[in-house]
């Protein structure tokens, strides 16, 4: 068994370190305490965290992942064996880290008031290394081990419960836990919150301290490529996912982002959101495109930078820096607008379901060859067009094979040469607040 993270996990010529803290103000906050490695890293069973002495939840985890013996440990066993080794455990605190430098389970309780009136706390405990991918070893007992490693206070952050069992749960599972783009089953993830300068908080139910809610969470994915396109088989992957719509709106000086939306960033854009540096090789097999004078290099066209890039399925992953390719339009200025959807039909299946675009222009707009795409994949080719302020409802035959799952899903527009024009998505809470029979408006959120 191995504690702590292990920056040359992925290939001795791949040394991927922790990264550096950049930023002042974040520099002074970090907990030091001589109970930790280096008076800084909290060693565990697969990973390492940092941690913020003010926020009182960690600043970044840093964890290796071995797929192949996961999946291997998984495969063969038994109903009785999957409950014996399970990996879960109830919550404990850091030792190393201290009790007064973890939020505890009282920031993650509902409040009830002296006169009996409950009020729901929204946020559960996000795991930052997750309980599934943490799970491999040499061993059943190890991977039992490993699991039972993750559940402690100082790996958790305050996660509005609709991310947590939604998109960030997709880039856990969908993504880090089936990558499939590496060589040898063996990844190098950092994770941790995005703090904005408008943060909310949550009350602890005993004492009346806060909690400081993060405005998102970042993910960066590092691995040995199995197909890289030049002599280096680094690959690197970044994800953001934000979960207060104002704050990061004020944050990005009233730029939309839309809530509950995984994107694809490049990794100077989160160093700028978390005050982080990570390595420069790092930074260098970053496969998009921040600054102007890394296009002039690449000789690559592209619409809009830097780029977030919404994530639905694999197939939005961008591996390479080679090539033109298209960006994704501003929000601000689609022409048109995944606008609602019909998730819940009346029927209870996925009979009756539907999907209207909106024209936002004062002339007919044509949509020949654009495409509408699920979470899964799925995809349609559209044709005609729309009229002027008007709206084209996508039913029946016509939107299949796409599902709109009650579950919780996510749906993309794009043109017909391959650029981003509207992304949705829904969570499983928000639907079931939404009578059935009642379309799903993307825009208000209802």
């Amino acid at each position: 068994m191995t504690y702590g993270y292990q920056p040359g996990f992925i290939g001795e010529s791949l040394h991927i370190p922790m990264p550096e803290i950049a930023d002042q103000m974040l520099l002074e906050q970090v907990l030091s305490r001589t109970s930790l490695r280096s008076s800084l890293y909290s060693d565990h069973l697969n990973y390492t965290l940092l941690m913020n002495r003010d926020t009182k939840q960690l600043i970044c985890s840093a964890h290796n992942i071995d797929q192949i013996s996961n999946i291997n440990q998984f495969k063969d066993l038994t109903k009785e064996q999957k409950k014996k080794y399970d990996g879960s455990k109830g919550w404990t605190f850091d030792a190393d880290v201290g009790r007064q430098f973890q939020l505890g389970d009282e920031y993650y309780k509902n409040k009830v008031h002296s006169f009996g009136i409950t009020v729901e706390n929204p946020y559960d405990k996000g795991h930052m290394v997750m309980r599934n991918n943490a799970m491999w070893g040499s061993s059943l007992e190890e991977m039992d081990e490993a699991g039972k490693a993750t559940y402690v206070y100082a790996n958790a952050a305050l996660q509005h419960k609709n991310l947590n069992r939604s998109e960030w749960q997709a880039i856990e599972m969908d993504i880090v836990g089936d990558l499939g783009l590496d060589s040898n089953g063996k990844l190098c993830v950092f994770s941790g919150p995005i703090w904005g300068p408008l943060d909310r908080i949550v009350h602890n139910v005993n004492t009346g301290d806060i909690g400081r809610v993060p405005s998102g969470f970042f993910k960066v994915i590092c691995f040995h490529m199995k197909e890289p396109p030049d002599d280096n088989p680094l690959g690197v992957l970044t994800f953001a996912v934000f979960q207060d719509r104002n704050v990061i709106a004020q944050q990005k000086g009233g730029r939309i982002v839309k809530t509950d939306q995984r994107y694809q960033i490049t990794i100077m854009e989160l160093e700028k959101l978390t005050g982080l540096k990570f390595d420069d090789k790092i930074r260098d097999r970053n496969p998009l495109i921040y600054q102007k004078k890394t296009a002039d290099r690449e000789n690559i066209t592209v619409r809009q930078l830097p780029e977030n890039i919404p994530i639905a399925s694999k197939e939005d992953l961008i591996l390479q820096l080679t090539g033109p390719r298209n960006g994704v339009l501003p929000l601000t200025d689609r022409p048109v607008a995944i606008n609602a959807a019909m998730i819940r039909p009346k029927q209870g299946s996925n009979i009756g379901e539907w999907v209207t675009l909106f024209n936002r222009t004062e002339d007919d707009f044509p949509v020949d060859g654009w495409s509408l795409r699920d979470m899964k994949g799925r995809a349609i080719t559209l044709s005609g067009s729309i009229a002027a302020a008007g709206a084209m409802r996508i039913a029946n035959k016509a939107l299949a094979p796409i599902r709109l799952s009650d579950d919780g899903g996510n749906l993309i527009l794009r043109d017909a040469d391959g650029q981003q024009i509207d992304h949705v998505s829904w969570t499983e809470h928000a639907i079931k607040k939404v009578a059935r029979g009642t379309a799903y408006q993307f825009e208000v959120g209802q």
